[in-house]
């Protein structure tokens, strides 16, 4: 939690709060408007898997948990929660150098080139620059976020 939220003991209660809510989710069983799933029927009670977003500034996580309503009661136990996935909102910005994370046969570039985003289109869509060692322009195109990958030349805080 704290590489994916800056969530740490002293932010203990505000994970509480949003795990309330998935518990209110199991509890009303709101599957038509909640992404809440059965996921296992044992001889100790019906388990469920409510996954939900949490944001925190500039990161965004995925929490996936684990609740449990055990035979004869009618309350949801907490069995387990942790991230299922992290991203940071709008990671990558004007003039962050980028590597291409896919083929992209149809411009003639290749998993691996590197570049420098040159505009911001929107939140997941850049114009990026290619040049090669000599300065000179080979590429420009307009690339989605899910084509790249940030490039960092300092060290990061370690993900989770």
């Amino acid at each position: 939690m704290q590489s994916a939220l800056n969530i740490g003991v002293a932010e203990a209660d505000e994970l509480r709060g949003a795990l309330r809510q998935a518990t209110l989710a199991v509890s009303a069983l709101q599957r038509a408007t909640q992404d809440v799933i059965p996921v296992e029927q044992n001889a100790y009670g019906q388990k469920y898997r409510p996954d939900f977003e949490m944001v925190r500034s500039e990161k965004q996580a995925t929490i996936r948990s684990v609740w449990i309503v055990r035979q004869n009661e009618d309350f949801p136990k907490l069995v387990t929660c942790d991230v299922l996935s992290a991203i940071e909102a709008n990671p990558m910005k004007l003039l962050n150098v980028v590597a291409l994370i896919k083929d992209l046969p149809e411009q003639n570039l290749c998993k691996g080139q590197v570049g420098t985003i040159v505009e911001v289109y929107e939140p997941e869509v850049f114009e990026v620059e290619f040049v090669d060692l000599q300065g000179h322009t080979y590429a420009v195109e307009t690339l989605q976020a899910d084509a790249l990958m940030q490039l960092h030349y300092v060290p990061t805080p370690q993900v989770a």
